[in-house]
């Protein structure tokens, strides 16, 4: 019963993997094997030929009459001619052999690059694909472990699963030839290899997966050290934290490697066992006859043939015990990978209709909404209703924890509300199409920018080809950010690289950076997340005004802590809380409002 639930486990996994290859893999996979079957039947052809040859050898007129059974023109040929022939063909046999088997190697290493290519692929498009509020779940080194290690570890149970099926089929041919050339001598060896493999197997079964998956956490907690060194370095730099860092890092990096030593150790180990095992078995049998007055002289060809059959037969059998150690520590990670190297996700690159594409109403409404990011927690935001006309400016307000990023990131299509909806010129932004269209208007400034380790110019037109770049609409971009000044001061102008996350910028370069990326898209709708905050007023100023000039027919949306930024809005929208407590324009809300009046006292605006 245990043996029936471990071969339904593994052909589940199997199963699994197998569902999540191309057509195309499939039919190299297939293939793959059809060559297998080739290079067993030329092994078997090898084989055959060699004890033939042996026989011819030993007895030449035995030998020959022998052959002749098979090959009746060969009893016309004199000893030498037929020595000759069979020494040619066995030649060419070999030759044969080597070559199928180089070929079935070269398939077998290429078709599983190829494979874990492609799922490393298709893990991170998926990834990519996934909604925001998932990845505010996750640690970067997760997905990174996921995306790397992980399908490194199931493209290891897929090279596992190739070689045995590829070693497979030579070792049931060469078994079966060597049964037919002597059942009882063979037997035994078989016997002999088949316990002493099963038993190593039963011992470090457990162990392989264990090992496997420890291999696996400590490769995604070497790495997350790693990145919260690379991360906080200024404050290690400052309190002196290196020794820390790097021996948590050692301590990891150096139990994820020695990990892989065991697994190896474990996978090539028995090899050597099997090989000492069958030779004394060989020579065992061979006194066995010897001293049982049987003529040993006789016996020479066939215990020549088995010696070379089991020798070669040992290294497809150990590949496939290999084969199977790999698949046992590769499980761990079949269950985390499948879930993202699923091609039946939705294809997010549909081409929009021109209807969805241009949304001729852009107005935006909040019904109602409610949000909260776990359903245990409690209301991030509570009973929000609000409307946007389009072409509007309007500015969200409040202390800190209000709510107004969760705000934004709702207005974004970024988090879908728990209760509530948000309407885009009167339909739902949770349906797919308008969700896609209206991404298509967007352009969003938060207040800390990603930026590339690329040039200026590619920052600004980030994501779009290198090729397709509108070189006069990044300059225009960046003039009107106020920030065409600092690029043009640089050596090599628009194409000076800026560092890994703009390290060689400041905040307020970086901002300004951003704003003009946001202008570059030429968007109907412009989402300001604090993106003007480490900009003095002066700058701050111009950028705005430029920014409404370049963009008056835009919808505008800003949070913002400076309030002195929002007193040109149409429209200001004040949170307390997760509510929703007060709107109006700069000055009502000052007349009206006693939390806008202290707002306002705290930023000097009033006195």
């Amino acid at each position: 019963m245990k043996n029936k639930n471990i071969i339904k486990q593994y052909s589940n996994k199997i199963l699994i993997v197998f569902s999540l290859l191309s057509k195309k893999r499939k039919k190299q996979l297939l293939l793959l094997q059809v060559l297998s079957l080739g290079s067993s039947v030329a092994e078997v052809s090898n084989l055959a030929t060699l004890v033939f040859f042996l026989n011819v050898l030993a007895d030449p007129g035995k030998g020959a009459d022998k052959l002749a059974t098979y090959l009746p023109f060969v009893a016309d040929l004199n000893t030498a001619v037929l020595m000759l022939l069979l020494g040619s063909t066995f030649t060419v046999a070999a030759v044969l052999s080597a070559v199928l088997r180089i070929a079935v190697i070269a398939g077998q290493l290429r078709l599983a690059a190829l494979i874990s290519s492609d799922l490393s692929s298709l893990v991170f498009r998926n990834v990519l694909y996934r909604p925001y509020a998932w990845h505010l779940e996750q640690n970067s080194s997760y997905i990174l472990g996921l995306i790397f290690q992980d399908v490194e570890t199931v493209s290891a149970f897929i090279s596992g699963l190739l070689g045995l099926f590829s070693n497979i089929l030579i070792v049931i041919a060469l078994g079966i030839s060597l049964i037919r050339i002597s059942p009882s001598i063979m037997l035994s060896l078989i016997l002999i290899m088949f316990v002493a493999y099963w038993a190593i197997y039963q011992k470090t079964r457990a162990t392989l997966y264990l090992d496997g998956l420890a291999r696996t956490q400590n490769f995604r907690k070497s790495m997350q050290i790693a990145q919260e060194g690379f991360g906080g370095i200024r404050d290690i730099i400052i309190d002196d934290t290196q020794e820390i860092f790097s021996k948590s890092f050692n301590n990891l990096y150096r139990s994820f490697r020695m990990n892989g030593v065991s697994l190896n150790f474990k996978a090539q180990y028995p090899r050597y066992v099997i090989e000492s095992l069958s030779m004394v078995s060989i020579v065992c049998i061979s006194l066995f006859l010897f001293f049982q007055g049987e003529g040993i002289e006789s016996q020479l060809p066939i215990l020549g043939s088995i010696a070379l059959g089991a020798y070669r037969i040992l290294q497809p059998l150990q590949t496939c015990f290999a084969s199977i150690a790999g698949i046992k520590s590769s499980q761990a990670s079949i269950h985390k990978v499948a879930p993202f190297a699923n091609k039946s996700l939705k294809n997010n690159e549909k081409p929009l209709s021109s209807f969805l594409t241009t949304l001729p109403d852009k107005s935006v409404r909040l019904v109602n909404v409610f949000f909260r990011y776990q359903s245990e927690q409690t209301w991030t935001l509570k009973d929000v209703s609000l409307t946007i006309p389009e072409g509007t400016r309007v500015a969200f307000v409040g202390t800190t924890g209000s709510g107004k990023s969760t705000t934004i990131d709702l207005i974004l299509g970024l988090l879908k509300p728990s209760q509530g909806k948000i309407l885009i010129g009167g339909s739902d932004l949770q349906d797919e199409f308008i969700l896609q269209a209206w991404h298509s208007q967007l352009a969003h400034v938060p207040q800390f920018i990603y930026l590339r380790d690329a040039s200026f110019t590619e920052n600004i037109a980030f994501g779009v080809p290198l090729n397709l770049i509108d070189q006069e609409r990044v300059r225009w971009a960046a003039a009107q950010a106020q920030v065409a000044e600092l690029i043009e001061s640089q050596p090599e102008g628009y194409d000076q690289l800026i560092g890994e996350r703009g390290v060689k910028l400041s905040g307020g370069q970086r901002q300004r950076l951003g704003i003009a990326r946001a202008l570059y898209k030429q968007a109907s709708v412009l989402v300001f997340d604090e993106a003007t905050s480490a900009l003095d007023n002066e700058t701050e100023a111009r950028v705005m005004d430029a920014i409404t000039q370049a963009s008056k027919a835009a919808t505008i949306i800003m949070i913002a802590h400076r309030l002195s930024t929002v007193k040109n809005c149409d429209q200001i929208f004040l949170l307390n809380q997760g509510c929703l407590i007060a709107q109006g324009t700069y000055q009502e809300l000052l007349q009206t409002s006693p939390n806008f009046i202290k707002l306002a006292q705290m930023s000097k605006d009033v006195s």
